[in-house]
């Protein structure tokens, strides 16, 4: 696995972690499949957010019983890495998902900027990105990162981002979420 970040400073918690290779080969066949299902399934908010592209309801994909390990793996490695960042690492601490919803871009489906509110993390999971003019924009951190399958992107609630067309005929599928810390 590897791991960039997008920063204004070292000390700030407010910035972009992105993980390459996250899952082994075998789990991101599993979430992948399990993506494309659940859109089969519910496509209630289909062209109705900030996405234009196919998506479920926002509660979907925690519903799936197949995706609590890949839940779990993430809020591990988001307690890790922000128990290094905190100034305070060993005061007790759980990370809740309270949403969690499954998208897929067609041709020219793109996602408009916005923000997920003032939640703690948020992110996003690309299982299959088809090309590599595939691109989540941060206008906060004036730079994007290039997606890839099975990719992991998480970020403060609060932070800006876009996602540019999806110019393959091939779809681009991808889980997002929204996750809080409780003290």
């Amino acid at each position: 696995m590897n791991i960039k970040i997008l920063q204004h400073n070292e000390f700030s918690l407010f910035a972009v972690y992105v993980l390459e290779d996250f899952l082994s080969e075998q789990e991101n066949l599993l979430v992948t499949e399990e993506v494309k299902k659940c859109i089969q399934e519910d496509n209630l908010l289909t062209n109705k957010t900030n996405v234009h592209a196919e998506m479920t309801s926002w509660q979907s994909a925690l519903k799936r019983e197949n995706l609590e390990f890949f839940f779990k793996k993430v809020a591990d490695m988001v307690m890790i890495i922000y128990k290094m960042r905190e100034p305070n690492p060993n005061r007790a601490q759980e990370l809740t998902f309270f949403d969690s919803w499954a998208m897929k871009h067609n041709k020219n489906d793109y996602t408009r900027n916005h923000i997920h509110g003032s939640t703690m993390f948020s992110g996003s999971y690309n299982c299959l990105v088809p090309s590599s003019d595939q691109f989540m924009f941060f206008p906060d951190f004036t730079d994007n990162v290039q997606m890839k399958s099975n990719q992991l992107i998480f970020f403060h609630g609060l932070a800006k981002h876009s996602v540019n067309k999806n110019s393959s005929h091939n779809p681009r599928y991808s889980l997002a979420f929204n996750m809080e810390i409780d003290s």
